[in-house]
């Protein structure tokens, strides 16, 4: 499979991405522009103000310090899903871009939290699958 030269896989003609946290995945796929997704197992995060004054500037890190684990989670797989729809890694040092995009943060039930960027300025049609549990 081709990559980009951030690393992340591409089809001619589809974007896709997706995430997995414990036995949770997600999966985004666009025909019309790039897409970046990451889920995320609700969990204490106590690490979280440090991991925010990294990343985040103040305004977030105040939302993050009023909301505890559940609001550190939505922003982390907010800024991870942005960072992939672009191509970057977490960790890598290249410096993202502020593009235009669309975002949806979800909660998985009441086990995880999700976020889908689509780096599209106006809204996408999207459809959202639930599926079953599998045996």
């Amino acid at each position: 499979m081709p990559r980009a030269a951030g690393g992340k896989p591409y089809l001619n003609a589809l974007e896709f991405n997706w995430s997995h946290s414990g036995q949770l995945a997600v999966l985004a796929v666009s025909g019309r522009a790039a897409v970046g997704v990451d889920v995320e197992i609700l969990r204490l995060c106590p690490q979280r103000a440090a991991i925010s004054r990294r990343f985040f500037g103040a305004a977030l890190q105040q939302k993050i310090l009023e909301g505890g684990d559940r609001a550190f989670l939505r922003a982390w797989t907010y800024y991870e899903a942005w960072l992939k729809a672009q191509g970057i890694g977490v960790w890598q040092r290249t410096a993202a871009q502020p593009l235009g995009h669309w975002v949806a943060s979800f909660s998985v039930g009441d086990r995880a939290i999700a976020s889908v960027v689509v780096l599209t300025p106006t809204p996408p049609q999207c459809f959202f699958f639930r599926p079953e549990a599998m045996d």
